[in-house]
């Protein structure tokens, strides 16, 4: 009984040190995602054209980029321990301020939406072949995602976590995203106020900031 004790323990310390970047990952990616002109470009370019197509095209590049993230997070993990740990907080606690200094300076001249609507532009006129509006799509989704708050949210938490844990909440984030502008639900996001939406974003990475600085630097 014992030994079944103590195998039983490491078992449950490995699936926590899975699940909890699991979620972050899942949680933070998704409250950067949500109302981002990433996920509106796709609501509009599946009311333009094949619904299958601009969603394979919009996760292809989604993925990618997520890979991506991990990679260079993870190349940070030749740093000392210390050092991406504290950068991560740094990184989660700037983007916080960040988002809640923009919700609340939201006003409705210049939104999300427009940004979104100015994008889907270049696909207007296009050859309509499948191959080509897939690439488009890709290539769209890809360039607006380079950089951007979630991708080097992602980059932060692999450098100083389970990187494939963290591929895996943050692409379930991107599925679910995708899914619910595909399916028409963008629309209703945008009637949504963008002051909340980011109020909520950037008191996400403050707790995650907090969260992160309490947890400590995890040990090899």
């Amino acid at each position: 009984a014992a030994a079944g004790g103590a195998a039983a323990a490491p078992a449950g310390g490995a699936v926590h040190a899975l699940w909890k970047p699991f979620v972050e990952a899942f949680t933070v990616v998704l409250m950067s995602e949500f109302g981002d002109k990433s996920m509106f470009a796709t609501g509009l370019l599946a009311v333009k054209h094949n619904p299958w197509i601009v969603t394979l095209g919009a996760l292809t590049a989604l993925t990618l980029m997520t890979v991506i993230a991990c990679f260079l997070g993870k190349l940070m993990g030749f740093l000392p321990q210390i050092v991406t740990h504290y950068f991560s907080i740094v990184l989660f606690a700037l983007f916080g301020f960040q988002m809640i200094r923009e919700g609340l300076k939201k006003d409705d001249a210049h939104n999300e939406r427009d940004e979104a609507e100015e994008m889907t532009k270049t696909l207007d006129g296009t050859d309509e072949s499948p191959l080509n509006v897939f690439i488009k799509v890709t290539s769209l989704i890809a360039v607006a995602e380079w950089c951007d708050k979630s991708m080097l949210a992602t980059m932060a938490l692999a450098a100083s976590t389970n990187a494939y844990a963290v591929v895996l909440g943050a692409t379930g984030a991107n599925v679910l995203c995708t899914l619910v502008s595909v399916g028409g639900a963008a629309m209703l996001a945008s009637k949504l106020s963008e002051k909340t939406v980011s109020l909520v974003a950037g008191i996400t990475f403050e707790f995650f900031a907090i969260k992160t600085l309490i947890d400590g630097p995890e040990e090899d």
